[in-house]
């Protein structure tokens, strides 16, 4: 009797413990779930910042950097390609949209099956059931929805980073700068934004074409700083070649004082 109130008295110290460590676990796993989501939370604010001065610095709207899908098309036209950056919009509008569609349907039939179980509802044990039974069960099409959805996603941020690497290089920069845009590119958006770095444009955009080796800027891996536009056509053959805008490589029609397109003053009357 004396060592089954042993062994007893065993068998609740070691459930104590397991309630303690349990606790402990559960309470680690919730602090650490908070700083998780804070730091999540404060990165996605200083990008939104980051992105609205450089769409200053690059000519476009700051607040569009609170518009989703439409900061992605503005990063992909000042940085790369506008078609890229629609590639991507529809990439992620795509993949998000496979993604939720396969939780519902997880969870419908879950929510299905716990409520025909509990209440033997019909509606809950037939009608439902039979709706996620027509599309080949619940757990196999969620796996291969979410695994679509991350293939999909995936593609989307490798467009992502080629897109931030570009934007550096569109700011002048290059080297371990670049590499800090792969790896962290929020710290380097915030340089982008908040540092001296002005917007220099890229050489792929329309209507222009590089002026350096290797078909990139003046020193072979920045855009240059002035593009010149594809075929210029003086009025005749004796005319003064036209004269640019440093600042956006509009023609200036002489006599003028102020760019018609950016607005930039001149030193001097043209």
């Amino acid at each position: 009797m004396n060592g089954f109130d042993d062994f007893s008295g065993f068998m609740d110290g070691f459930d104590n413990y397991n309630d303690v460590y349990s606790s402990a676990y559960a309470g680690a796993y919730m602090a650490a779930s908070v700083i998780s989501a804070i730091i999540s939370i404060a990165a996605i604010v200083l990008t939104i910042i980051a992105l609205w001065k450089i769409f200053e610095k690059a000519g476009k709207p700051g607040w569009h950097a609170i518009i989703p899908f439409l900061n992605i098309y503005d990063l992909f036209q000042i940085s790369w390609k506008r078609k890229m950056g629609v590639a991507t919009i529809v990439l992620e509008a795509c993949g998000i949209g496979a993604m939720l569609l396969g939780m519902f349907i997880l969870a419908m039939s879950y929510g299905s099956s716990y409520m025909g179980y509990m209440f033997g509802l019909d509606y809950g044990r037939d009608s439902i059931d039979r709706f996620v039974s027509n599309i080949n069960g619940s757990a196999a099409v969620w796996v291969l929805m979410v695994g679509a959805a991350s293939i999909v996603l995936l593609i989307a941020a490798i467009f992502s980073i080629i897109a931030h690497i570009k934007l550096g290089q569109a700011f002048g920069k290059s080297g371990g700068f670049l590499v800090g845009m792969f790896f962290v590119p929020v710290v380097f958006l915030c340089i982008l934004a908040f540092g001296k770095a002005q917007y220099q444009g890229h050489w792929e955009k329309e209507g222009f074409v590089p002026d350096g080796p290797n078909g990139m800027g003046p020193q072979g891996n920045v855009p240059p700083v002035n593009p010149t536009p594809i075929n210029p056509t003086p009025t005749d053959a004796t005319a003064e070649a036209p004269r640019y805008c440093s600042g956006c490589g509009t023609v200036i029609t002489p006599g003028s004082k102020f760019c018609a397109n950016c607005g930039k003053q001149f030193e001097k009357t043209v």
